[in-house]
């Protein structure tokens, strides 16, 4: 029975890396053909726009694949990634403690 569970919950992820990878590889593709015209660069805001939906996309997809295995029992923790925002964090409260204290 847990085979079963497990290989829905792979497919799921399968299917989905496919449609948005895709769809992300499609938009790369796109912008880096237009940046070869003098026009791309005279909208920035579509630029930023564009940056901002690729991220939207990639962020939809890593909460769908986490979501996905956490159903199934799994859940994925990157300690090396959590020390080093625990670090930044700890940095930005030091800076901003000698900013008030120096302000």
């Amino acid at each position: 029975m847990d085979d079963l569970k497990y290989q829905k919950a792979i497919n799921g992820i399968d299917e989905m890396c496919q449609i948005q990878l895709g769809q992300i590889d499609a938009m790369i593709t796109t912008m880096i053909r237009a940046m070869e015209t003098e026009r791309f660069w005279r909208h920035p805001l579509v630029i930023k726009e564009s940056l901002g939906l690729l991220q939207y996309l990639a962020a939809d997809l890593m909460n769908f694949v986490n979501n996905s295995a956490e159903n199934v029992g799994c859940n994925f923790v990157d300690n090396v990634n959590r020390a080093q925002d625990s670090r930044v964090l700890s940095a930005f409260r030091e800076a901003s403690r000698a900013e008030v204290n120096h302000g």
